[in-house]
């Protein structure tokens, strides 16, 4: 059962259903892509962005708004500068 979750994954992975942000978190792609945007609007409209700011605007968990927030980064959306994120694009 655990294999057939993984190919299942994968499978939406490579579809473009879902995107993985770790090996053990994925977020539908729809969602994060609504993510970006709202995240892009709020670093041009303030300029820069904290974690606990990011955590308001995805409505989870510390435990997952830091993968999210790093997400951003890999995504070259988003530069860490310390404490902050401000807008790479």
């Amino acid at each position: 059962a655990k294999q057939t979750l993984k190919e299942i994954l994968d499978l939406l992975v490579v579809e473009g259903h879902i995107r993985r942000l770790s090996s053990r978190l994925c977020f539908a792609s729809e969602h994060l892509d609504r993510l970006e945007r709202e995240v892009v609007t709020f670093l041009k409209a303030n300029g820069e962005m904290t974690t606990p700011q990011l955590k308001e605007i995805t409505g989870a968990s510390r435990k997952y708004t830091v993968p999210i927030g790093e997400h951003l980064d890999a995504a070259l959306i988003t530069l860490r500068a310390g404490d902050v994120r401000k807008l790479r694009l």
